[in-house]
């Protein structure tokens, strides 16, 4: 790996080396072939393509399988990523892009009453937040 995944400090650091990168770049970097490279930028080009901009971090960046575990993605470290898009709003200042879902709700088991021995504590004590700029006007693989 290029991370330690039981850091958090690693992981933090290693997440930090795509400020400045596109989607494109992702990709462009990943240890796969052209076929699936364009494959991949076709796909996430889609706009029906829900959830992709964070598989592509999780995949091609961190390089591990996604999944929809709750427990956090790096669970030696006990960090939980989150992608999310920020937009430029018509009169300026920025706003969120979509609703950012922490966890689910189970309605079939009680919950803790205790916050910090809850499912949603310890998943997200400690998380790696990335947000990309969403502008309708590019490309998604072209999103900073």
């Amino acid at each position: 790996m290029k991370y330690d995944d039981t850091s958090p400090i690693s992981i933090k650091e290693y997440g930090e080396l795509l400020i400045g990168q596109t989607f494109f770049d992702v990709i462009n970097n990943a240890a796969i072939d052209e076929e699936l490279k364009q494959e991949t930028i076709e796909k996430v080009n889609n706009p029906r393509y829900k959830g992709g901009m964070g598989h592509l971090i999780e995949k091609y960046h961190f390089e591990y399988e996604i999944n929809s575990d709750q427990e956090p993605d790096f669970p030696k470290a006990g960090v939980k990523l989150k992608v999310t898009p920020y937009e430029i709003g018509k009169k300026g200042g920025f706003s969120a892009g979509e609703r950012l879902v922490i966890t689910m709700i189970s309605y079939t088991e009680p919950i803790e009453q205790d916050f910090f021995k809850s499912h949603a504590y310890s998943k997200f004590r400690l998380s790696l937040l990335i947000h990309y700029l969403r502008n309708r006007d590019l490309q998604r693989v072209d999103y900073p």
